[in-house]
């Protein structure tokens, strides 16, 4: 059941595109009737998009916007591939992964590596050796303790180390609170990508 408050256009999204991106990653069909959302498919199929669908009406409950980051971040099967994509990259790149724990859980965890095309090496004979920050992820319900700010540090320490003289990090362009957090660390915009789905 969608919550009688509940914006439905901010849960399925503009042209439906956030129950798209659900269908497409589950081999389902989602649709809204009688204020309920139905999803017709395999069983497993429905039961994992469902546990999707019920993870973005807590966000919008708990005044989150959803985006498509947010929603593929929360498919298994995307989150398995993307972190050995990650996990890879990491490896080849000198890269490390630091991790908040507490009792043996894990709070967060930032991952950093040496950019393989420091920006600029097409057009000058040398150029200063660049950092990348590929993630900074803090659980919901521990941030404001200054878990992150603690990881970024410790991950600029290491590119510092290793000599690398500047730090990229790219940020989603929904992501306000996380450019915020950076632009206070002393990071600045560079560049501005942009996107468009043809």
């Amino acid at each position: 059941e969608v919550p009688e408050n509940m914006d439905v256009a901010e849960l399925f999204g503009r042209f439906d595109e956030n129950m798209k991106l659900i269908e497409k990653a589950f081999d389902v069909n989602v649709s809204l009737r009688d204020g309920a959302v139905r999803i017709t498919g395999p069983d497993e199929a429905v039961e994992k998009s469902a546990d999707v669908i019920h993870m973005l009406i807590t966000m919008l409950c708990n005044g989150e916007s959803i985006d498509e980051q947010k929603i593929m971040t929360n498919v298994d099967n995307y989150k398995e591939e993307y972190f050995n994509l990650v996990y890879n990259e990491i490896i080849e790149n000198e890269g490390k992964i630091f991790l908040a724990l507490k009792d043996s859980k894990v709070l967060g965890l930032t991952a950093c590596l040496v950019d393989d095309l420091p920006f600029g090496q097409n057009y000058v004979s040398t150029c200063p050796q660049r950092g990348r920050i590929l993630k900074l992820i803090i659980k919901e319900n521990e941030r404001g303790q200054s878990i992150g700010s603690a990881l970024l540090e410790k991950a600029e320490d290491y590119l510092k180390n290793i000599d690398c003289k500047y730090i990229d990090i790219d940020v989603f362009g929904t992501n306000k609170a996380g450019l915020e957090f950076y632009l206070k660390k002393g990071y600045i915009i560079r560049t501005y990508k942009i996107i468009k789905e043809i």
